[in-house]
């Protein structure tokens, strides 16, 4: 995924980032994330962690690494990654777990459940890029 592509798709959580955390904590982000580009292209460091970042280094080993030089992005991360109680995640959630728990699987525990749920939610943060 390249940078614009990157940068179409987290614009809408950077949005709602600002709006509970602060205009200034947004822009923020986006001079680390600008930062963090930079670095990509001259710290051989910077492009293993984030080029290894697979299966060979899943995306919270890779923030151990780029989380202490990059804070702010990480917690940006961490808040994208966030399910936020308002009633249209609310809504969205059911919906996710009634396609989960349909009649033939009514049987499965809380723990089953909610490890579904984490999985699609895992499937949106994959097409978002962020894993």
């Amino acid at each position: 995924m390249s940078g614009l592509e990157f940068a179409t798709k987290y614009k809408p959580f950077l949005k709602r980032f600002g709006d509970i955390c602060g205009k200034d904590m947004a822009g923020q982000v986006e001079l680390a994330h600008a930062e963090m580009v930079a670095a990509f292209k001259e710290r051989e460091l910077v492009q293993t962690v984030i080029s290894l970042q697979t299966d060979e280094m899943p995306l919270d080993k890779a923030w151990e690494q780029l989380g202490r030089e990059y804070p702010l992005l990480c917690d940006f991360v961490d808040f994208i990654a966030t399910i936020f109680a308002n009633s249209g995640t609310v809504e969205s959630d059911f919906s996710k777990l009634n396609r989960i728990a349909n009649p033939h699987r009514r049987s499965l525990t809380d723990l089953s459940l909610e490890g579904l749920l984490q999985a699609e939610y895992y499937e949106e943060m994959f097409e978002l890029g962020g894993i």
